[in-house]
This record gives C-alpha cells, sequence and structure tokens, in this order.
C-alpha cells in the first residue's frame, strides 16, 4: 500500500493584542519599547504612554514574542503561550531593570585626537526609505578604545510635505556575522526632530551619553514615530562602509542592496548610507 504524506507548516490566525509596558520596580510606563515576533517583519513599539497594540497577522507555532528595551532584560514568549496567556487575562507586561555601572569618561587633551569615522559621501537620488517599524545604519569596522562625541546624517523628503516633527532612535550595536547583534549602550537615546530639519545635514551631540567602544560595531536609526508629512529618506552613496537595515521592531538583519532589476546584478548593487560618527580615541 503507498501512502502521500504532506507535512503543513501552520500558519495561524490573526489576532490584535494590546496592553500596557511598565517598570517591575516603580510601576511607571515605559515608552517606544520595542514589540515584535522575531526575524519578522511583524512589530511595533509601544506608545509614549507605555500602551500599546498590535496585529499578529502570521505566526508559525514555532515563533516567539520578543518586548525589549535599551536598559531593561528583555522579555520573550512563544506566540502561542502569550496568545493563550492574554485571552485569559494577560494584560501588563513587566521589564526588569538591568543592573549597570556607568563608567566615567576621562579625557585628556594631550593624549587624544579626533576622528571622523563612516560614511562621508551622499547623493539625493540615493537614499534609504526608512519608515515606521524599520531601523537601518552602517557598519564600522574599529580596533581602538573610542569615545564617542557625535553623529552626523542627511536626510531629504519625497514629494510631500515636510512632516511637522519625527522621533528617531539612535542605537549602537555589536557585530555578529557582520550584522547588528547585541545593543551596547546603557541607556536609549532619542532625537526629536523638528520641520525644518528634514532636509539637509543634522549633527547630534552624543559625548554626554558617554559612550565608549573598543570593537567593530553597527550605528543605526529607528523611526519611532512620525507627525504627518510624506516619506523621510536618509542619503547615502554606491561606495563605503555597509550599510544594514531590517524591517519590524525585532526583525531580521539583511545588507542593504537596490533593486536588482535596477542594476541587471542578480544580487542588486550595495548601498551606502550617509552617516558620520566624530569619536575621540587615544592616540
Amino acid at each position: 500500500m503507498e501512502y502521500c504524506i504532506i507535512f503543513f507548516c501552520a500558519t495561524l490566525c490573526a489576532q490584535v493584542i494590546k496592553g500596557d509596558i511598565l517598570d517591575k520596580e516603580s510601576k511607571k510606563s515605559i515608552p517606544y519599547v520595542s514589540i515584535g515576533i522575531i526575524n519578522t517583519s511583524q512589530g511595533t513599539y509601544a506608545y509614549t504612554n507605555g500602551q500599546f497594540e498590535m496585529e499578529l497577522a502570521e505566526y508559525k507555532d514555532a515563533d516567539s514574542l520578543r518586548f525589549s528595551c535599551i536598559g531593561y532584560k528583555p522579555v520573550t514568549y512563544s506566540v502561542i503561550e502569550f496568545i493563550e496567556l492574554y485571552n485569559t487575562g494577560l494584560d501588563t507586561i513587566f521589564l526588569i531593570k538591568k543592573v549597570t555601572e556607568l563608567e566615567e569618561v576621562v579625557i585628556e587633551g594631550t593624549r587624544t585626537k579626533p576622528k571622523k569615522m563612516g560614511n562621508k559621501t551622499s547623493n539625493k537620488h540615493i537614499v534609504f526609505g526608512y519608515l515606521k517599524d524599520m531601523e537601518g545604519g552602517i557598519v564600522i569596522k574599529n580596533d581602538k578604545e573610542l569615545f564617542l562625541k557625535s553623529v552626523s546624517f542627511r536626510l531629504t523628503m519625497s514629494d510631500g510635505a515636510a512632516p511637522d516633527s519625527a522621533i528617531y532612535r539612535f542605537n549602537i550595536y555589536s557585530l555578529k556575522n557582520n550584522l547588528p547583534d547585541n545593543i551596547i549602550l546603557k541607556q536609549p537615546i532619542y532625537f526629536h526632530l523638528k520641520s525644518d530639519q528634514f532636509e539637509g545635514k543634522n549633527v547630534f551631540d552624543l559625548s554626554k551619553y558617554n559612550i565608549n567602544v573598543n570593537q567593530n560595531f553597527a550605528a543605526t536609526f529607528e523611526l519611532i514615530k512620525q507627525y504627518g508629512g510624506g516619506q523621510i529618506f536618509f542619503t547615502g552613496w554606491i561606495d563605503g562602509n555597509p550599510s544594514v537595515f531590517r524591517i519590524g521592531a525585532q526583525g531580521k538583519w539583511v545588507e542593504a542592496r537596490s533593486d536588482k532589476k535596477d542594476t541587471g546584478d542578480n544580487n542588486g548593487m550595495k548601498l551606502h548610507q550617509y552617516m558620520v560618527i566624530e569619536v575621540l580615541y587615544e592616540k
């Protein structure tokens, strides 16, 4: 007797989840927590008041849902487990603060040297359109002890009007296989851009955050919230440090490439986002 055996990879029905995310000790709300199914494009951010709403549109029984925020230990559930808990009353997620000691950074002018690292060339016709729930940036090779002073980047707009404002989160990651891995920062860094900052170069001070890096790293931006206006683009170029991006707050990182249809290259042409990190290092 012959048998025909067919294996199905179960994809389950969509469900909307809502709730609050609080600091476990203080019971205060935590804004802009990253929420998503790991390594997929499904993700979002908590609101300013710590509340969240997300549709679990498609998921497999092996998928995991993660809640993460810089300065806190991430919380991860299997999607199936979370839905079962949610349907029986779970509507508040508590995050526990990481215990870290902020190191004092001492910079002595006679022993240090400034340097600009990253991609320093851009063109308005080569752009990276990071929408909400997307994150992208550049990979920087480094073998010195660095103190990060500032970050600069260039923006341009689509045909639509400039937004009234937007909130970006700046991140620094260690690398694994030349892609972002673990967050290095001990506290979140937010940049609030106004309507006159969406065309041209922006420079933001990093020195007050005491960021020291002594390894290869990735510097990235997430668009957390945009108020009105058309699509915002980061400008770039066809040469420079590799650029990376992901779709979804917990999505899978990939290298940035152009559409292969535009270049005739089966893999697409590598693209390089404009971003310059000004650093100090010991001579």
